[in-house]
Formats: structure tokens, sequence, C-alpha cells
């Protein structure tokens, strides 16, 4: 077993008994809790993680780099998924930074059937979409995060495809 592997599978306990506690939490206290959670899986990958931090007026999640590129983060588990509107403001947020700036958006919830398609239309692709099954891919480690990601971004690239859940991804290499 190669040493990477042996991490990542000695740390998935602790890491999915931490986050079934996050999902026991009232929806209050849970968005702050995923963010600390979600700071520190990137952390142990190395992927430069801040959370969350405040430009003049607004707030974002947070932020981590990949292959020299900055990311901005948005992290949602809603009572249901995710509609448009939310994914329209963030998509905001990512436009109003540097040229070639792209989000991901992760709703452990999903998104709602039109919101895909809403975002789609119109403008450049610049948010890429994570729903609850890529994530709990990563929690429970069959999966690296920095992996699933550059998948993700390589496939939107090449399809103009902001969502492709990991399911659709054959050559995921699984840990």
């Amino acid at each position: 077993m190669s040493q990477a592997k042996a991490q990542r599978s000695g740390s998935r306990a602790p890491r999915e008994s931490e986050f079934a506690r996050i999902e026991r939490m009232k929806p209050a206290r849970r968005g702050r809790a995923l963010e600390r959670f979600v700071a520190k899986l990137l952390k142990d990958e190395d992927l430069e993680p801040r959370f969350p931090f405040r430009p003049r007026g607004e707030e974002i999640d947070g932020s981590f780099v990949l292959h020299h590129r900055v990311f901005l983060l948005e992290i949602k588990w809603l009572a249901g998924k995710v509609p448009a509107s939310q994914i329209y403001a963030f998509r905001g947020k990512v436009e109003g930074k540097l040229d070639g700036t792209v989000g991901v958006f992760v709703s452990l919830s999903g998104f709602s059937d039109d919101a895909i398609l809403a975002v789609r239309f119109g403008k450049s692709t610049r948010v890429l979409f994570w729903d609850g099954d890529d994530f709990r891919a990563v929690v429970d480690g069959r999966v690296r995060f920095a992996d699933v990601m550059w998948l993700k971004l390589r496939r939107a690239s090449e399809t103009g495809q902001p969502y492709l859940p990991i399911a659709s991804i054959e050559s995921v290499e699984m840990a």
C-alpha cells in the first residue's frame, strides 16, 4: 500500500465520525462546523485553505489552491436543494474577482433541477459543482478532493459542463 493511500485510510475513521457528528447538528450550527471540517480536509491535502474571508461588502466561505491556482468556495447544506438564485449570487462573487477565477459550489443537499441549466445559459461557466455524493466520496476516503477537483475542472474546460457527478467520472482513482 502506498504511503498516501495508508494515510488516507488512517484518517478515514476520524473524518467519517466527525462528519457524522456534523450531520446530527441543528442547521444553525451545522454551517460553520461544516466550513471548519472542509478547511481541515483541504489542509490535510495541502491545498492551502483560507476560511472564511470577507472582501468588502461580501463573504466568501473559503478558498483553496490547486496546481498554483486559487479557487473560491461556497458550501451549503440546506433542507432542500440549492436554487438557481444562490448559484447566481455566488457566480456574481466569482465574476467580481480576477479574470480566470473559478468558483466551487458544494451543496450537500444537491441542486434544483433548473439550477445547473440556468447557470450554463447566457454567460461563461466559472463555477464547478459538487453534490453530496461527490463530497461523501472524499469524506469516506474513496477519493481525494484534489483528484476529483482536477478531473471536474478538466472536464468542464473540455465540455462546458460545470456539473459532473463523481459517479460519471470513470477515471477517478479509487483509494
